[in-house]
């Protein structure tokens, strides 16, 4: 089967609910069944992205409320995406993503 998107983006597909192990749910691959009603991809809305962020707690002093900011994701190397900080966390929190 082919579908075929009404606009251009990014595909996200989503988990495949209908083989879930332990709370886990698989990605759909070819062959899965496609159950009534669940969704298998989506093409979210490219117009504007909700960014959180840690920022390591000696620059917290230079940021605030309102300040624009330039983002560089990843998947999009070559790109800069214009942003602005619309909320601080008023209390510091651990982050133990990264070593050290």
């Amino acid at each position: 089967m082919t579908l075929r998107a009404p606009l251009d983006g990014i595909l996200t597909v989503m988990p495949n609910n209908g083989m879930r192990w332990w709370g886990n749910a698989a990605e759909f691959k070819e062959g899965d069944r496609a159950w009534p009603g669940a969704p298998i991809a989506e093409l979210p809305d490219s117009s504007s992205f909700r960014l959180a962020a840690r920022v390591d707690e000696t620059d917290r002093s230079r940021l605030g409320v309102g300040q624009t900011a330039t983002v560089r994701v990843e998947a999009l190397p070559d790109k800069e995406l214009a942003g602005r900080v619309i909320e601080i966390s008023a209390i510091a929190k651990p982050d133990f993503s990264g070593w050290p």
